[in-house]
């Protein structure tokens, strides 16, 4: 194009690499959750090949196009295979396990080598690399170190985030991809600590790997270890991160030892401290004290008395707090009293009660019961309550007990199993009246008997976007239409074509009420069919709500 001549204005929009990237950003799949299910998942998708097909449109698609198709990889493999000639080992390799590993063939070739880095500095992030260490032979790795001079992480360049799968405590390749600007680490240990060994020599390894990750990644703040089974790596990680770590994610780790909590309450940075697991004896009492920059907390526990051992570390006032207890819902009734002068800050509290089924007759506790020593955090914003082991009974009283005691709740979960008794229309009208700010509103079911009359008066709620229900298949609706014009009354603003059609996910647990034999294909048919009843009757009164929304805008 000649420099001398003006461009239209649609071409200035053309050769402008932000906007491109940011168009081509909306073709990109979100990064996954957790570890793929099967092999095929994260296999290239639509969004994918759109993205290689829209690089090969013009040279100024190009390189927008392939930073984006590039800056999210679920592994390193797609970079493995531009290392020309990477094959794949003969069926006839030995040992058998080894015959799908890659080997390079011959020397890589320098145009190779710079298509390699090329594409090696666009990737930002590596979801879960589950299959380097499994696929690549480990003579590849040496060839790579003398290509790049022994400064392999340099090569990722503007590496941020890296999740890999640890096969075994004394797997060392992930040190390769220690890039200096790495800011979100998660190792997934995939190995049962039973089968490598003495303990003590599994933790000297994985706490060298993580010794070392602190050590070449200055800017590291964020870490999740994933299925680790012994705690002295964590300490190392927290000691070697005492002053930067920002986020911490632990899963499945088991700590009862003073020595690691007092490690973890010296980090100074600390923000968010997630999927802590505490497990105290009942006479224990925990003498440590801070976690003062703490504001985001997840805690998995087996006696309700350990939630409170362990707020009584911190210093910092939370603003966030998750319980998973598997402790039975009667304990937690006393216990809320003494958690909740530890947290009068809250403004987003979340609690699953996951308790191990007993065989006998679940016992029946009101929800009002349940909830009401919660009632002074009049802070609440945001409130979840999962329950599995009780005959929950949730009233119209408790709801406008609950309305009434948070006022600026914006997000309201109830998730109770088959024996939870049903929210009614009217239920639905203290959160419309009590609540102003309420945008999501997540219940068990809803029965709309009794009926509430065209004349009465009803409180109108602006701000509600999404209601949905979790039990589908206990879904009571005698009158779309009436239902529909109640709802609409209540709130007038329901996002129906995105928000309210999402159902949410009711949480399966060995607990589970309704856990039903599943070889029992009667049962397990009829359950389909009044599932199946309840969405097609709830998705009647959002067609019919959406109507009123039209007609009223008219």
């Amino acid at each position: 194009m000649d420099t001398g001549t003006a461009r239209p204005l649609s071409h200035e929009v053309l050769f402008n690499f932000d906007l491109l990237h940011n168009v081509f950003s909306y073709l990109h799949r979100p990064p996954a959750a957790f570890p793929p299910a099967n092999a095929d998942e994260d296999k290239p998708g639509v969004e994918e090949a759109t993205l290689a097909s829209a690089a090969r449109v013009c040279r100024t698609f190009t390189d927008p196009a392939l930073a984006v198709l590039w800056s999210s990889l679920a592994n390193f493999f797609p970079l493995w295979s531009l290392l020309e000639p990477l094959r794949t080992m003969g069926e006839t390799a030995q040992p058998p396990q080894e015959k799908f590993k890659y080997i390079l063939t011959d020397e890589i070739s320098t145009e190779n080598w710079a298509r390699f880095c090329h594409y090696a500095a666009l990737i930002r992030e590596i979801r879960l690399d589950d299959i380097s260490d499994m696929r690549i032979d480990h003579s590849v790795w040496l060839h790579l170190l003398r290509k790049s001079g022994g400064r392999f992480p340099d090569l990722f360049p503007r590496l941020r985030s890296l999740a890999y799968a640890l096969h075994n405590p004394h797997q060392t390749s992930i040190l390769l991809f220690l890039s200096p600007t790495l800011r979100r680490l998660k190792f997934y240990c995939s190995w049962r600590a039973a089968d490598w060994g003495p303990y003590a020599r599994q933790e000297a390894a994985v706490s060298m790997l993580l010794r070392t990750a602190c050590t070449d990644c200055p800017e590291l703040d964020d870490l999740r270890l994933t299925m680790l089974e012994f705690p002295g790596p964590l300490r190392t990680a927290a000691e070697g991160l005492k002053h930067r770590l920002r986020r911490l994610e632990l899963g499945t780790l088991e700590i009862s030892d003073t020595a690691t909590i007092q490690a973890l309450a010296d980090i100074t940075t600390l923000e968010q401290l997630r999927e802590i697991h505490v497990k105290f004896t009942p006479t224990e009492r925990v003498a440590v004290t801070g976690f003062r920059a703490l504001k985001d907390l997840s805690i998995i526990c087996d006696a309700a008395e350990d939630v409170s051992k362990f707020l009584a570390c911190v210093v910092s006032p939370l603003e966030s707090l998750e319980i998973c207890s598997f402790a039975p819902s009667s304990a937690w009734l006393e216990e809320f009293g003494v958690i909740v002068p530890m947290v009068k800050s809250l403004k987003s509290f979340k609690i699953e009660l996951l308790p191990e089924p007993t065989g006998f007759e679940p016992e029946t506790v009101h929800l009002s019961h349940l909830v009401e020593p919660l009632f002074p955090l009049r802070n609440l914003e945001v409130f979840s309550l999962l329950v599995r082991d009780t005959r929950l009974v949730a009233e119209d009283s408790s709801f406008e007990a609950i309305a009434k005691a948070w006022p600026r709740l914006t997000s309201f979960a109830l998730d109770g199993g088959l024996l939870t008794s049903a929210t009614t229309l009217a239920g639905l009208a203290h959160f419309a009246k009590h609540c102003p700010s309420l945008h999501t509103l997540l219940l068990p079911h809803l029965d709309d008997a009794p009926v509430i009359s065209p004349h009465d008066s009803l409180p109108s709620q602006g701000a509600l976007r999404r209601l949905s229900f979790y039990l589908m298949h206990d879904m009571n609706i005698h009158d779309a239409e009436a239902t529909a014009r109640t709802i609409w009354r209540l709130f007038p603003n329901l996002d129906i074509q995105g928000e309210c059609r999402r159902l949410p996910i009711h949480k399966v647990t060995p607990a589970n009420e309704d856990d039903e034999d599943e070889d029992d294909e009667p049962y397990a048919a009829a359950r389909r069919t009044k599932t199946e009843a309840g969405r097609e009757a709830w998705i009647a009164v959002l067609y019919a709500v959406q109507m009123l929304q039209i007609e009223g805008a008219r």
